[in-house]
């Protein structure tokens, strides 16, 4: 199959397909941040590894014998990346350093891979001729596709648990629910594939191959779709069914919203405002204005300085920020005038902040 016609054109359209997707992600300005960045990382990641592909089918690898093997860390992050894509669009995560953790197995395969990137190019192109030519199978290599189709399984159930767990009044596409699935499909027959090859039949470490090409095609054209038929299902965070959620649901809503300024903490962002919630939580404004209202008998401003002042009264009584003027302080929890902050301070404490803090060096 990897040396036929139709072969090396799925290929090659899929290829040109992934970096146009990079392209147009990467220039779209529209896109929330996260979710932009984790789609031009997969097409990137999709391109890369279709490039190798191309090159294999069509011996283009005689010309670019340095590109062998160099798509193997990349396919390490496909299933994360999609299960990050998922946080992102169904409930509203943004980018955090800990999620960098998905990546070990990206760096541990580069690593393990970096002696071979530093051989010379005939080696390389013999290395590659055997595995074409069926002359041999590198123990690697099964260790490799056992390795990648395992992943693929723990996070098809990490994604799978995600869809499962996902807030009240919050829908979830039926494209993401095929991702899911078919990344399943394609780590289950991968993994059957593998056994298989293991038992002396050579042409199914090919197919195997075939069946990861496919996948990946297949991915791409459902994005394309996606993004075609209903772009804000793709690149922004989708809103909920407000219209039908109860009281219960309401103040699962509000208990939500509590957690993402506790973890978040966007009140110290000065100009942060209600439209920048509703897009990282993924509700409109006037559904979130009217829940905190409702829930909180607050405006969103108020609300947002209750946890300004709470924050500033746990710094000012803070005997490590004692060098701290309350100006800093008021500042670093989001407040852009002092005066602002003494006159809101005294109005939820009865004391100025000044008065706060001798209070609490008089009573530690």
């Amino acid at each position: 199959m990897q040396d036929s016609l139709f072969w090396i054109v799925i290929t090659g359209y899929t290829m040109v397909q992934s970096f146009i997707f990079f392209l147009v992600f990467i220039t779209k300005r529209s896109i929330e941040p996260t979710l932009k960045w984790i789609l031009v990382a997969l097409t990137f990641c999709c391109g890369i590894i279709l490039t190798k592909e191309f090159l294999t089918v069509t011996y283009g690898y005689l010309q670019f014998p340095h590109l062998i093997y160099a798509e193997a860390p990349f396919i390490y992050a496909l299933s994360p990346l999609l299960l990050l894509y998922l946080q992102a669009q169904i409930k509203g995560q943004t980018w955090k350093r800990i999620y960098l953790l998905h990546f070990i197995p990206v760096a541990l395969v580069f690593l393990g891979n970096l002696n071979f990137y530093f051989f010379p190019a005939d080696l390389k192109v013999q290395y590659q001729d055997g595995y074409t030519q069926g002359n041999y199978t590198a123990p690697i290599h099964h260790i490799n596709f056992i390795l990648f189709f395992l992943q693929g399984l723990i996070y098809t159930l990490l994604s799978w648990r995600l869809i499962q767990s996902t807030p009240p009044g919050q829908k979830v596409y039926l494209f993401q629910k095929i991702l899911v699935a078919g990344l399943f499909v394609f780590s289950i027959l991968g993994l059957l594939l593998i056994f298989g090859a293991n038992a002396g039949n050579q042409e199914l470490i090919y197919l195997n191959g075939d069946l990861f090409i496919l996948w990946l095609a297949m991915f791409l054209i459902a994005l394309f779709i996606q993004g075609m038929q209903f772009p804000k299902q793709l690149f922004f965070i989708p809103t909920k069914r407000e219209a039908s959620l109860d009281q219960g649901q309401l103040v699962e809503v509000m208990d939500r919203v509590h957690t993402f300024m506790q973890r978040e903490a966007p009140f110290r962002k000065a100009d942060y405002d209600i439209h920048q919630m509703a897009t990282a939580l993924g509700y409109s404004k006037s559904f979130l204005q009217k829940t905190i209202r409702q829930q909180q008998d607050l405006s969103f401003r108020d609300f947002l300085n209750e946890y300004r002042i709470e924050a500033a009264k746990k710094k000012l009584a803070d005997p490590q920020s004692q060098h701290y003027t309350i100006q800093a302080i008021s500042e670093e929890v989001g407040f852009g005038s002092l005066a602002t902050f003494y006159r809101l301070f005294k109005k939820h404490e009865g004391i100025t902040p000044k008065t706060f803090i001798e209070i609490h060096k008089n009573n530690p």
